[in-house]
């Protein structure tokens, strides 16, 4: 009986997967890479005004990778003491201290007040960005505020009000 040798390493073509990870895969596209988180006490943000104005929330995060994603979150306390008014955020953002601008469709209502005394709630919100960067900038979010109409809202930062701004880099690659 004939016995044929088989070359099977000449006939493997593209990249031969790794059994334990190794090096083959190093990071998948959606993976979070790195998360910085500020938890703010001290000190309320207060605005009258229906243009926005930046509050004590900010945050940077250096990306490692480039074209990642960065998913934003913000779990605060707001209030209100004015009839019909709610207070409204908006998440503004600056890369490499170019200066801040406002993150299209980032407006966010929390709070209406719509009966006589103080009305205290959750203002929480996520936003996914796509910043256009270079690996190594800087880039810093903030969180502005507004009423809606005529009145005073609050962004409150007291001891038992305590309030969370985290960023986190996503990746947008994977390599193999």
């Amino acid at each position: 009986m004939a016995l044929s040798k088989i070359d099977v390493a000449n006939m493997l073509t593209g990249v031969t997967p790794v059994a334990n990870g190794g090096t083959a895969r190093t990071v998948m596209t959606g993976t979070p890479i790195q998360v910085v988180n500020s938890a703010a006490v001290g000190g309320n943000t207060a605005s009258s005004s229906t243009s926005f104005a930046a509050s004590g929330y900010s945050l940077a995060i250096t990306p490692v990778q480039a074209s990642s994603k960065i998913f934003i979150s913000f779990n605060g306390n707001g209030g209100s003491a004015t009839d019909n008014v709610s207070l409204k955020c908006k998440i503004y953002r600056d890369i490499a201290s170019g200066g801040f601008s406002a993150l299209t469709n980032s407006d966010q209502q929390h709070v209406y007040q719509n009966a006589g005394g103080q009305v205290t709630a959750h203002a929480n919100f996520q936003f996914l960005d796509s910043p256009s960067y270079s690996v190594g900038n800087a880039i810093t979010y903030k969180i502005y505020i507004a009423t809606s109409a005529s009145g005073t809202v609050n962004l409150y930062q007291e001891s038992s009000n305590r309030n969370n701004l985290t960023l986190m880099e996503i990746s947008a690659w994977y390599k193999i």
